[in-house]
């Protein structure tokens, strides 16, 4: 099991609300760094959401 099913819900729920999400793989732009993208995407952000769980790597 993951947590891809909850994070895609999360991220829907809140793009429902208007809010726009980041969310890999999704909008990681391609012939990008993955690893360089996700630090671009969280020093541009106003909040970050964390999903942790047991299924968490």
């Amino acid at each position: 099991m993951n947590n891809r099913p909850v994070a895609n819900a999360v991220c829907a729920a809140l793009e429902s609300a208007a809010i726009r999400c980041w969310i890999a793989p999704r909008d990681v732009l391609p012939g990008r760094s993955y690893s360089g993208e996700i630090t671009r995407a969280i020093q541009q952000s106003k909040a970050f959401v964390l999903i942790f769980s047991e299924h968490s790597r």
